[in-house]
């Protein structure tokens, strides 16, 4: 009999196509001519899911899915930056990047190595995209369209960086880990649906 946890895990990851599906959607009714924005959306949700199943694939093989998530973390922070860069423009992109990259590589050769949580780049990346995201949605110039996406991936960041500062400090398999975990994964499934609303607001009437 499936577990609780593997049915909404599973659950979570066939959500992540929905954004793809949607995405193949609108291409059709836009005549498959997408804005900056949207590209990024969808690469984001691309990353997103590959991660998924890439995680899968690692766990099975070697036992250890960090690797997966190492390179997730930075590839879904650089699609961000982007994202918001597309909104409003940020004039030190180029040094959130090298900041991005550095992360990376203290918790490959420093602060962690591969095969263990990403603690610092983690903390530092969601932390950066937590901050650009309160500082955009206080600008005038942006739409309410572009308000409903700076929040989504406000309130999802937020919580993420709460999760993983909380699994930080507690045993993985405790009670209270296994809660926050299936929390998580209900954040994330709503998130997928949330990204897949936004860009159906990318078609064309």
């Amino acid at each position: 009999m499936i577990s609780f946890f593997y049915l909404l895990y599973f659950t979570t990851i066939a959500s992540g196509i929905i954004p793809l599906l949607v995405a193949v959607l609108v291409a059709r009714i836009n005549k498959f001519q997408f804005e900056k924005q949207t590209r990024f959306l969808i690469l984001l949700s691309s990353f997103r899911l590959i991660t998924e199943f890439a995680i899968i694939a690692l766990a099975i093989t070697i036992k250890n899915s960090f690797p997966a998530v190492h390179v997730s973390i930075l590839l879904s922070f650089l699609a961000i930056i982007h994202i918001l860069n597309s909104i409003y423009s940020i004039k030190l992109i180029h040094l959130l990047y090298i900041i991005g990259s550095i992360a990376f590589i203290l918790d490959l050769v420093l602060t962690s190595d591969l095969f263990k949580p990403a603690f610092v780049s983690s903390m530092l990346t969601f932390s950066i995209i937590v901050g650009l995201c309160i500082w955009i949605l206080h600008q005038n110039e942006i739409s309410d369209e572009d308000e409903k996406l700076i929040g989504t991936l406000l309130v999802f960041y937020l919580i993420t960086l709460g999760y993983y500062l909380f699994m930080q400090l507690l045993i993985y398999k405790s009670k209270s880990g296994n809660i926050a975990t299936h929390l998580f994964f209900i954040f994330n499934l709503l998130f997928n649906f949330r990204i897949s609303y936004l860009i159906w607001l990318k078609r064309k009437n």
